[in-house]
């Protein structure tokens, strides 16, 4: 079918890699999936842009090629996807594979024609994203930023590319987004303090996958990695021109994350990233925070296995280690470090309270109000890690536990369960507001009517009052359960933040 053989696999930006989506929808990769049908087959599409045709107004990435051959040789090796069933589109290769617009539908229609059910289909994609007038597009290597306009004309719609996807009946489909959020238009990087390179809730809705299609061989499983939390940017290893995210994919593809029979499972893999991408950035990245998570839908996910680590990799992963010489930090400063961040969690508290009844009052822009939520939301997660990690340095300086080495996996996992659970009960309480207040004003409205003597209408505005009301208990009530779950985790200080 005149597939390329493997030589790059790009998807890498310079400096930021603002929130890579790596979307998995059913990862069936691997000799060890044994509910896979024995004729069952492997394909992949890899599409990587560095540079692009109008190179006089679109940013050109940097260090793509390295992590995507990596990445390439891994599916091939550990995944176990035949070297001939690869797709390869790339800026930086012959014509005839360039990742233009038509070449990227083209290849689709390969991989539709191609796979069948029962198979494995992965597709991944490196360049930039844009939202233009709040459409997310992936932009081609033709791409034309002259204009807006033409920018609509010539990009290529994300929920098109999904729905190009939701065509190829395979079984297992692996999709991965890795994208620059900054905009590409601007010729700048907005190094460290830009708002216009994190991922958006729109670009989440485009590379929704729930509607991916069911096969004879089963239903699909969906799994969506996303190589940072919403509101983070993904950041790049420059020395190394590696992004943290995809150099620890790989490390736990070809082994670092399998269990003890080699097999490297959704959920310990998972884990894997989430520890060590989250350790390495706020190292190496002064602080800063990139935490991967995923999402999952379908029956055993967790438990699929993705890979084999009995193909030869890059070694053992010593992951990030502080140097052996660093200072104990004073108590002083330990203690001042996680006052600061306390007080980064106040504030942030202080912006979510009362959103969900301003929401309320404004009801045709309550997703304006979600989506500015979400933003809050994600500076409360960095700083809630941020404090976890000042009290921990605290704990260090005080003597009451070693320095120098990472914490523990279940040390970790606790403290990526409090902070899912603080999150989680703002998002509750947000929605309790917003029904509260919904049920307010229709007992309002509901009060009128019986002033009025229209009981009909009264009874309708009683009955909308009655179930808002109901909505904001229950809610209430997952929001308490969440607070208790998290205090009981003894991580933080309940009283400071």
């Amino acid at each position: 079918m005149g597939y390329s053989r493997i030589s790059r696999f790009p998807c890498r930006r310079a400096g930021l890699r603002a929130l890579p989506a790596l979307i998995l929808g059913t990862l069936g990769i691997g000799s060890l999936l044994t509910c896979r049908p024995a004729h069952a087959e492997q394909w992949a599409l890899v599409i990587g842009i560095d540079h692009y045709a109008d190179a006089n107004r679109i940013t050109s990435l940097g260090g793509a090629t390295a992590d995507a051959r990596a990445l390439a040789r891994a599916l091939q090796e550990a995944a176990h996807v035949p070297e001939t069933h690869i797709q390869l589109l790339v800026s930086d290769g012959p014509v005839t594979v360039q990742p233009t617009r038509t070449e990227i539908l083209n290849a689709l229609t390969r991989l539709a024609a191609s796979a069948k059910p029962g198979d494995t289909v992965f597709v991944f994609y490196g360049g930039h994203g844009i939202e233009n007038d709040g459409t997310p597009y992936l932009l081609p290597y033709d791409t034309s930023a002259l204009s807006d306009a033409n920018i609509t004309d010539t990009a290529l719609e994300t929920e098109k590319f999904t729905r190009r996807l939701r065509q190829i009946k395979a079984r297992a489909l692996v999709l991965a987004f890795d994208m620059c959020r900054s905009d590409p238009r601007t010729g700048k990087r907005a190094l460290g303090s830009g708002t216009d390179n994190k991922l958006s809730p729109a670009q989440i809705r485009g590379m929704d996958f729930s509607q991916a299609s069911s096969t004879a061989a089963g239903a699909t499983i969906a799994i969506t990695f996303y190589s940072c939390s919403p509101a983070e940017r993904s950041y790049e290893d420059r020395l190394q021109s590696r992004g943290y995210f995809s150099e620890y994919l790989e490390r736990g593809l070809r082994g670092a994350a399998a269990d003890a029979t080699g097999a490297v499972r959704v959920a310990s893999l998972a884990k894997y990233l989430e520890a060590k991408v989250h350790a390495a950035v706020a190292q190496a990245e002064n602080g800063a925070s990139q935490t991967p998570y995923p999402e999952m839908k379908g029956p055993g996910v967790q438990e699929f296995v993705l890979a084999h680590a009995a193909s030869p990799g890059p070694g053992p992963d010593p992951g990030p280690v502080p140097p052996p010489d660093s200072p104990r930090p004073s108590v002083d400063e330990a203690r001042a470090a996680l006052t600061a961040a306390y007080i980064d969690v106040r504030q942030d508290m202080s912006e979510l309270s009362g959103r969900g009844a301003n929401a309320a009052t404004r009801s045709e822009s309550y997703q304006v109000a979600l989506d500015e939520l979400n933003q809050v939301l994600g500076s409360l997660a960095r700083h809630l890690r941020t404090a976890i990690a000042a009290k921990t340095n605290l704990q260090v300086a005080l003597g009451e536990q070693p320095g120098g080495s990472d914490p523990d996996t279940a040390t970790v996992e606790r403290q990526g369960k409090y902070v899912d659970l603080r999150l989680e009960k703002e998002r509750y309480l947000f929605e309790a507001d917003f029904n509260q207040a919904m049920a307010d004003d229709y007992d309002k409205l509901a009060e009128r009517a019986e002033d009025s003597g229209r009981s009909t209408s009264a009874e309708k505005y009683r009955q909308k009052q009655s179930d808002f009301q109901e909505k904001a208990s229950n809610l209430k009530r997952q929001a308490e359960a969440c607070d208790r779950q998290a205090k009981a985790l003894h991580i933080l200080d309940e009283s400071a933040p």
